[in-house]
């Protein structure tokens, strides 16, 4: 087996501790499935959220990519991949400006990566095969090591065989916490009562727990196969226990293969004094009210939500697509007399939005296509392709852009197709100013999610060099052609 250590040496080692920082009746619910790892059941949300950390202040964490077992239609198992065995992969906790050290062992019979989705980092940890790693061949052990610039809800995918590989379970949640400690608007510092991720996933399940065809062509070449099973957090009926008047942060994370969500609350008259409302999206803190109804959460992105819980004993509060239940959380009785006063402000990360004045326009299209790649494999998406140039496909991208180092770019994408398409620039934040056909405050992201024959302009300032993917986050639409580079140098 070849390792390669990129900081440090293996001695210098450490374990992981478990911390479990959740409530008695939540532990008690979840750990009997995570003590006997038969199945490699999802346990409540932050059983297996690891943090550890070297004397030398740097995060340190070792992932195993392997094939594993999973109880996740009742009482029937899947077999899955997996990031140390389980349905639910760790959550890893991070920090924002302190180095963090991956060790990836790839125990698979296929090679790997590991793509941290949304943090700004150097391309060579990006985990893209071709812009900057080499996959990691069965066996073989890579360490990423790299210092989050920004904090917020993050998650890491593979990026080799994505179409297979995720869709059988190669995703986890990153959660990078902010450097200082937070604050309310009083500027006191404040902690929130219960910080909860959520992992959401749409599995091609059938109801024995057998797989059908992740990717069938004739869907593939519209929205992308569905699947038929929705979990959270690795559970079909996942939950978790609130006190009224406690505070929230709710980070909801799409990690599904093609599934956009339109989630909703199904008591929202709880919420009549303080309506519901997205506070952060893909990482960065919205500067406006933007209502929690309706909200279509496309496939990569992530959205954080604070409030404080309703004094109503008794109620469930249902997270839902559209109308199918996704989660839930049971709000019990509070006795203490301590109620939240303020909820705690999630400060700005450090991005540079650009200069509107001096960026250059540059457009990118998606397109319908119907073609074939050299081994006879279907393209049926085109971004940016031009007249004499075979269709990218997600293993060998066109290049579609070019940007120069410390400038800033005005880019007009335009969605000349039936069909939803989030799209995801690694390495980089950007700023969405405008829809064509709908008025929004503009706001960061690292997805732009584009509905049917709709038209966003987003401004990019092009600060991290190397070779960067831009492409639909339903993986088979990137597989399929609506895939290319951005060279930034």
């Amino acid at each position: 087996m070849v390792t390669c250590y990129l900081f440090g040496d293996k001695d210098n080692h450490f374990y992981l501790k478990l911390l479990f920082m959740i409530s008695r009746r939540n532990f008690l619910k979840h750990t009997s499935l995570f003590a006997s790892g038969a199945a490699g059941s999802a346990v409540a949300v932050s059983a297996i959220n690891l943090s550890a950390k070297t004397q030398s202040d740097q995060y340190h964490y070792h992932l195993t990519v392997k094939a594993a077992k999973a109880n996740i239609v009742g009482g029937h198992i899947t077999d899955i991949l997996s990031y140390n065995g389980h349905v639910f992969a760790p959550i890893i906790r991070a920090k924002q400006g302190v180095p963090v050290r991956i060790d990836v062992t790839n125990e698979l019979d296929e090679p790997t990566t590991v793509h941290w989705h949304g943090l700004r980092i150097p391309v060579n940890m990006d985990g893209v095969p071709g812009t900057g790693q080499v996959p990691i061949a069965p066996g073989d052990t890579f360490t990423y090591y790299f210092t989050p610039p920004d904090a917020g809800t993050m998650w890491y995918h593979t990026h080799e065989n994505s179409v297979d590989q995720m869709g059988r379970g190669l995703v986890g949640l990153m959660l990078v916490d902010e450097a200082e400690p937070l604050k309310n608007a009083e500027n006191e510092v404040v902690e929130f009562d219960h910080d909860i991720p959520v992992m959401l996933k749409n599995w091609h399940l059938n109801k024995d727990g057998s797989y059908y065809k992740i990717s069938m062509k004739r869907y593939a070449a519209r929205q992308g196969t569905p699947g038929l099973i929705y979990t959270a957090n690795g559970q079909t009926d996942f939950e978790y226990d609130v006190k009224a008047g406690q505070t929230v942060r709710l980070r909801m994370v799409n990690t599904s293969n093609t599934q956009m969500y339109r989630l909703n609350v199904d008591k929202p008259e709880l919420f009549k004094h303080h309506p519901l409302k997205i506070d952060v999206l893909d990482a960065n803190p919205l500067d406006y009210d933007l209502a929690f109804k309706d909200f279509a959460l496309g496939a990569g992105m992530r959205i954080d939500i604070l409030f404080v819980v309703p004094d109503s004993a008794g109620q469930t509060l249902t997270f839902l697509d559209q109308h199918k239940p996704m989660f839930k959380l049971n709000i019990l009785a509070n006795e203490s007399e301590k109620r939240a006063s303020s909820l705690p402000v999630i400060p700005k990360n450090p991005v540079i939005v650009g200069d509107l004045d001096k960026a250059e326009k540059i457009e990118i299209v998606l397109e319908w296509a119907a073609a074939d790649d050299k081994n006879g494999d279907p393209l049926f998406w085109n971004l940016n392709t031009q007249q004499g140039f075979a269709p990218a496909s997600c293993k060998t991208p066109n290049q579609i852009a070019d940007f120069k180092l410390g400038n800033s770019y005005l880019v007009d994408i335009r969605n000349n197709t039936q069909y939803p398409h989030p799209i995801h620039f690694h390495g980089h934040t950007f700023k969405v100013l405008s829809y064509a056909n709908k008025d929004i405050q503009p706001y960061l992201a690292d997805t732009v999610m584009l509905e049917k024959n709709e038209a966003a302009q987003i401004l990019i300032y092009a600060d991290n060099p190397g070779m960067w993917m831009f492409h639909c986050h339903v993986i088979e639409h990137m597989a399929m052609g609506l895939v290319g580079l951005v060279k930034v140098s």
